[in-house]
């Protein structure tokens, strides 16, 4: 199984490289959007949503993705717990 991490703010999310699993989005009460990147701010995008619903329940993201560098997250109005390997 993975770790569980919190993100709730724009920033790296590992600074290692790492598989990660899935990603679970928790809107919060205004509209939202993130985007996950292997490799830095300007890496390349792994999940983007520019249109996170405000007041939804949580949404689950399955993924299977080798993050060669890094995980970076760029994150408003919403958390992700991002499940890594």
């Amino acid at each position: 199984m993975g770790r569980s991490i919190e993100v709730t703010a724009t920033g790296t999310v590992y600074s290692s490289p790492c598989k990660l699993l899935q990603v679970i989005v928790k809107p919060s009460s205004l509209a939202g959007s993130f985007t996950l990147r292997d490799g830095g701010d300007a890496g390349r995008i792994i999940l983007s949503d520019a249109s996170v619903p405000p007041n939804e329940r949580a949404y689950n993201l399955p993924l299977d993705h080798d993050c060669k560098t890094d995980l970076h997250a760029t994150v408003s109005n919403c958390t992700l717990y991002c499940v890594i390997r």
